[in-house]
């Protein structure tokens, strides 16, 4: 199965498609990257080199998978990191051709803006997912601080995060999958849809790594094309993600541990449910 990911890159370190990439690739699928930035190392060590793409670069990258022929062949567009607000046209123009030529093509829209209430995106950038990418995708993979943001509801307990789940599905998206929800010792992480919804709960690490939503939407991701079952899709992500954390802090890395658990990934079943809490 073909999966067209459009996010950042990285020479150092894991984010983005520099996760995606080997991820999906191990989970059994082709995976088509285009990437929207490609920087020295990822903005959390304060400094990097490198350039957001050019809008006219993506667009032509774009054009040129148009003409091999191959976009019935896509099942799902990935998206995450944009860089820059126009960007979001490329991305916008990219779903809409894949749909086209392939109805059942999933958008899996990954709105990374911030977390922990901070947002490290440029201005306007919260607007374009809301308005322009939101509408268009039928899964979209928000932190509990992007959710926030992009409903217009302040988060503060399970009530609040169903309004705001909700809000979005009717503005759109029929999934939402909110992550990083935190309790005093646990993560947890919700599946939203109009049939339910679903709970996974990871006792808390207190270290914090970038690129971990990149990680959790790339297994989402998978799991979710193999089984079309959220809750399924929902504990596979879950215990991925806990799976590379844990051998992370057990290296004590400052990066995701991620290639030397990756065949430790392809052995997790994607049968286990999640627990339906409502």
């Amino acid at each position: 199965m073909a999966i067209l990911s459009i996010q950042s890159s990285v020479i150092f370190g894991y984010v983005g498609n520099s996760i995606a990439a080997p991820v999906l690739q191990t989970l059994g699928h082709d995976v088509w990257r285009i990437d929207t930035v490609n920087f020295s190392n990822h903005p959390g060590y304060g400094k990097f080199t490198g350039a957001v793409k050019e809008l006219e670069q993506l667009d032509n990258e774009i054009k040129g998978i148009c003409d091999l022929g191959i976009l019935p062949n896509c099942e799902v567009i990935l998206s995450g990191y944009l860089g820059e607000i126009d960007t979001a046209a490329s991305v916008l123009k990219t779903v809409n051709l894949v749909k086209k030529q392939n109805k059942a093509a999933l958008y899996v829209l990954d709105p990374v803006i911030g977390d922990d209430d901070q947002i490290y995106v440029k201005e306007g950038l919260v607007e374009v997912f809301k308005n322009k990418l939101l509408p268009k995708a039928d899964v979209i993979i928000p932190n509990r601080s992007e959710l926030g943001w992009l409903s217009d509801i302040k988060i503060c307990d399970l009530s609040t995060l169903k309004i705001a789940a909700m809000n979005i599905i009717k503005r759109g998206p029929k999934n939402v999958i909110v992550t990083g929800v935190l309790d005093a010792e646990n993560i947890l992480n919700y599946a939203f849809s109009n049939d339910g919804i679903w709970m996974t709960s990871v006792s808390r690490i207190k270290q914090k790594f970038s690129g971990t939503g990149d990680l959790f939407s790339s297994l989402f991701t998978s799991a979710f094309l193999e089984t079309n079952n959220l809750s399924n899709a929902l504990a596979f992500a879950t215990e991925g993600c806990e799976t590379v954390l844990r051998a992370t802090c057990e290296r004590n890395s400052k990066e995701l541990s991620l290639i030397s658990t990756l065949s430790n990934l392809s052995t997790i079943k994607t049968n286990r449910s999640a627990k339906l809490i409502l």
